[in-house]
């Protein structure tokens, strides 16, 4: 009896025991489920402190760049940027709100990243933008070393929490393992117990059936709960393993884990990205996925950023596929404890799409879009550098400019896709020309410029320069078509004819000119005795101060056609001079003359006056066509312009709304809000606006939205090609949507082929001009021209 009573001691002592590992096994499963939320709450605030941080400084950047260039896509970079800054620190509030300290940092954290906001957004889109920017710099700076100052304290203090929390997991995880491994030791001895006590006592089992059969029982109960509790600890670790997966998995972005030069872990998204498997990237050196020209770049930041170093963690490189594609990636970086040890964690997007439109649209901003050879912007970018260069060595440079002649023509005879034809052929012609060092360009439509790089003397430039024209010689072929061009070339020298690119290119114009004048010689080179346009130009302005005198200025007009209706409703007042001596003389060759001598302001009030008398005259006659004249700059910021149109309509009985003054994007923006108070009250006269050759200036979109404008009229450049270019046909499209969704009429100019006019009707344009529908022409050949299209 006294052993049996012993023997059931043992058994409630193993049982008691067993209770007791179990609810240990339940503390400790709490706990580690609490630490491990408190590990990736941390890693979470960390990750998003460093973002913030890559964001702001990228703000920066774009900032600078926006303050440079004043665009609407560095502005858009820069917002969007903004943005995801104060995402991030959004983010931060919510993760830090249960942690009295870290909350308490982030509130300070987010009171200077808002001031350091704030003087980003001071007037970013103004011209007046950089002086401000740099009065508030010591602000700016001051704000940026707070916030750096914060990210680093808070980011200290969550990786002192992160450490002290994975140490606190590392044993609430070891203590659960010893807990259940002990519990189940207690388990197994007390069924042991239970068994031999059956086994001693079997005689005595009908007195003590019902207490065995009571310690059976709870015992049983007691290992199913431990058995249950055991399996719920087992769900709940790997309930968080499948979802550290699916988050990984299933994120568009690509994520590396390296340790050393090797990758420990890879995701399906850099699977994807690199080509490789999983099982290929793992134990891959991390540098074999890099462009060979980047691998020391990364590589050195990755070692900077590992031993504690301040270096960015955000920036953009190539990589090789494993198909030896280059792809480009936008790549972040950061510090982790992967398994125990140090590693990298490298958060990656594709953004080789993005490189490529970059690429293409900077290509497309220096090169000639149907030679595709340098335009005008970067030859004489290359022109610059090719004089720095001469003059540290001592050498020479040429600069050749070509000029087709009887071009207009071939224009005229074969169309404009027969001219594009022979442009391009003659592009074709002169490369195998160029060599090394040496420049090839399109600047204009039917000329051409070539840049000779480090000449020894001048003998060389000119057996270069016989051999250009020498090409000529052959005749060009469209469509089965004999065509003849000869070319004219003017030469200039550096340093003998200028010293700077703009004198060179200059003084090539002016040889270019006296060669073009002299059908028996096809090369001139430029001399300083070079007299003769300079005298007719100085006789020009004198005749030009007495052409409003002798009454030789006289208006012609060109019809807007309406693609909708086919009616003529409105025409354009082109300007001429019918010089006594030269005869018609064209406003290219005289407006920009008025404009130096001071004489635009009176040459552009008789052209109003003179458009307003004819549009009365017209009405008069039965035909209430607006007539539409042209400003320059100069006249338009003249500070008599209002008056004197309210005193020419007062005067001539013209309705207002009959009148349209064009603008060009040019003569706007030298001050933007004085720009648009003058149209505000030009259009409080009831004028009609119109924004001319638009696309090719330099006004911000920003500010189009505030213009009272009626109408944008497409430059010429863009409806030339629209037929054979799609890029030209897709600038069309996005004008003529933009224009409609600001309620503006849109007018295509340079209309020349059916084809032309049938795209732009396909594309919702309004009106076309051109010489389809005519060209410009005195008041009495228009007459006949609006009987005919009625």
């Amino acid at each position: 009896m006294e052993k049996s009573v012993w023997l059931v001691r043992i058994v409630l002592v193993l049982a008691g025991l067993a209770l007791v590992t179990a609810w240990l096994l339940y503390r400790g499963n709490q706990n580690n489920l609490v630490a491990e939320s408190q590990v990736n709450t941390t890693y979470r605030a960390l990750y998003y402190s460093e973002h913030l941080w890559s964001q702001l400084q990228q703000a920066e950047v774009d900032h600078a760049a926006y303050l440079n260039d004043a665009s609407a896509q560095t502005l858009n970079r820069y917002q969007q940027d903004i943005r995801e800054a104060e995402s991030e620190l959004r983010e931060l509030g919510l993760l830090m709100h249960t942690t009295p300290e870290g909350y308490g940092q982030i509130i300070q954290l987010r009171q200077h990243v808002w001031s350091y906001i704030s003087e980003l957004h001071a007037f970013p889109g103004t011209a007046d933008a950089r002086p401000l920017a740099q009065a508030q710099t010591d602000a700016g700076q001051t704000q940026r070393v707070n916030i750096a100052r914060d990210l680093r304290s808070f980011q200290s203090v969550q990786r002192l929490r992160l450490q002290q929390f994975q140490e606190q997991r590392n044993r609430s995880r070891r203590v659960l393992l010893m807990t259940i491994q002990i519990n189940a030791l207690l388990v197994l001895a007390t069924l042991l117990s239970i068994a031999y006590l059956i086994r001693v006592h079997a005689v005595r089992r009908r007195q003590s059936q019902a207490e065995l059969e009571r310690i059976i029982s709870t015992s049983t109960e007691q290992l199913r709960s431990e058995v249950l509790r055991h399996q719920a600890a087992r769900e709940t670790l790997q309930a968080s393993e499948v979802k550290f997966r699916t988050l990984t998995e299933t994120t568009a972005a690509a994520i590396f884990i390296y340790q050393g030069d090797y990758i420990v872990y890879a995701n399906p998204e850099a699977e994807r990205i690199s080509g490789y498997s999983a099982a290929e990237l793992r134990n891959m050196p991390s540098w074999q996925l890099v462009h060979p020209d980047y691998r020391e770049l990364v590589h050195a930041r990755a070692e900077a950023r590992m031993s504690g170093q301040e270096v960015p963690s955000r920036y953009e490189f190539p990589i090789q596929t494993r198909t030896g594609e280059t792809r480009w990636l936008d790549f972040t970086a950061g510090v982790i404890v992967y398994e125990g040890r140090q590693a990298g964690l490298g958060t990656a997007y594709d953004i080789t799409e993005r490189k490529q439109q970059e690429a293409a649209l900077a290509h497309l901003a220096t090169h000639d879009s149907l030679t595709d050879l340098p335009n005008q912007v970067l030859a004489v970018d290359r022109l610059r550098s090719a004089l720095n260069e001469a003059e540290r060595r001592h050498r020479l440079v040429g600069v050749v400019q070509l000029n087709l002649k009887r071009f207009k023509a071939v224009n005229d005879n074969l169309g404009h896709a027969g001219g594009n034809q022979v442009l391009q052929q003659v592009a074709q012609r002169l490369k195998p020309l160029i060599h090394g060092e040496d420049t090839l360009a399109r600047p204009d439509s039917d000329k051409f410029l070539v840049i000779l790089s480090n000449l020894i003397y001048p003998g060389e430039a000119a057996r270069r320069v016989q051999q250009l024209i020498e090409t000529f010689q052959s005749p060009f072929n469209v469509e089965g078509r004999e065509v003849f061009i000869k070319a004219c070339a003017g030469v200039t020298f550096y340093p003998s004819d200028g010293s700077d690119a703009e004198s060179l290119l200059r003084n090539a114009a002016t040889a270019l000119n006296r060669g073009s004048s002299n059908d028996s010689e096809c090369i001139s080179y430029y001399s300083s005795g070079m007299f003769e346009q300079a005298s007719h130009r100085l006789m020009l302005e004198a005749s030009l101060h007495r052409a409003l005198e002798r009454h030789e200025l006289v208006l012609h007009y060109q019809p807007k056609y309406r693609l909708d209706d086919g009616e003529i409703s409105s025409v354009e007042s082109l300007l001429r001079w019918q010089h006594p001596e030269y005869g018609m003389i064209s406003p290219k060759d005289f407006i920009a003359m008025a404009e130096e001598v001071g004489l635009i302001v009176p040459v552009g009030e008789w052209a109003i006056t003179a458009a307003c008398a004819q549009a009365v005259a017209w009405r008069d006659a039965g035909l209430p066509l607006t007539v539409a004249v042209n400003l320059s700059a100069l006249h338009f910021s003249s500070k008599g312009l209002v008056a004197h149109v309210r005193q020419t309509l007062a005067a001539s009985g013209l309705p207002a709304n009959f009148l349209e003054l064009e603008i060009t994007e040019t003569a706007l923006i030298g001050d933007m809000g004085s720009s648009i108070a003058k149209l505000n009250e030009l259009s409080a006269l009831g004028v009609r606006l119109a924004l001319d050759d638009f696309g090719t200036g330099y006004s911000s979109f920003s500010y189009l939205r505030h213009l009272p404008i009626n109408s944008l009229k497409i430059d010429r450049s863009f409806v030339t090609d629209i037929v054979e270019n799609v890029q030209s046909s897709a600038i069309v499209s996005a004008i003529i949507g933009l224009a409609h969704g600001l309620g503006l009429e849109v007018v295509a100019e340079g209309v020349e082929t059916a084809a032309q006019r049938i795209k732009l009707e396909q594309l919702g344009c309004d009106l076309v001009q051109g010489y389809l529908i005519s060209r410009a022409l005195p008041e009495d050949e228009l007459r006949g021209v609006l009987a005919a299209a009625k």
